[in-house]
């Protein structure tokens, strides 16, 4: 079945942080999956306010599992870290290196290195839309002949993608991460 089961319960999302954020982060993915069969972004400015709020909640939550399994490192791993620093992988990595365990972030580490890359602009994204509209990054509807209307995002990265199927493969991609992640070490199940 997997550690992220499709109907959880109130009880196992309460108890299990990481499970918590992922299931709100697929909640408000279907929202603008739901909107975007539904409403151009650009069709009125009470719509453009849903969008923006539907995409900040979604990265809110989404990077929120990326903080809530650090912490979850941290804790279970007995680090010894503020618990206000705790989701700090810049403090948490040379804690790790001296229980020799630094190979459970790894894939972060190489992820956070490597510019223009899903993580790197999930996390960028999330800076920006806490100061700036994302929307207003740039979005435009396409259609031609043959060509499915879609809403774009322009990254940092300076690529344009859907919204909706970019944010759907950058949860994806999250999910495989905290798997891997976890699987680096039983304490973190």
């Amino acid at each position: 079945m997997g550690y992220f089961v499709e109907n959880p319960s109130a009880q196992i999302l309460l108890e299990d942080r990481i499970k918590f954020k992922i299931f709100w982060a697929e909640k408000h993915l279907q929202n603008l999956k739901n909107f975007q069969k539904v409403e151009e972004v650009n069709s009125s400015l009470e719509t453009r306010v849903k969008w923006e709020h539907e995409i900040e909640c979604l990265l809110f939550f989404m990077l929120g599992a990326k903080d809530a399994l650090l912490v979850r490192i941290c804790y279970r791993l007995g680090l010894n870290i503020d618990e206000d620093r705790r989701a700090d992988i810049d403090l948490i990595i040379p804690k790790l290196i001296t229980i020799r365990k630094e190979a459970i972030l790894d894939r972060f580490n190489k992820l956070r290195s490597q510019p223009n890359n899903w993580f790197w602009d999930m996390n960028k994204n999330r800076i920006i839309g806490t100061h700036h509209a994302l929307i207003n990054i740039h979005i435009s509807r396409h259609s031609g002949i043959g060509e499915e209307k879609r809403t774009m995002l322009k990254v940092q990265s300076g690529r344009n993608l859907g919204i909706v199927s970019y944010l759907e493969k950058c949860l994806g991609e999250m999910k495989d991460l905290i798997m891997h992640t976890m699987d680096q070490d039983p304490q973190l199940e």
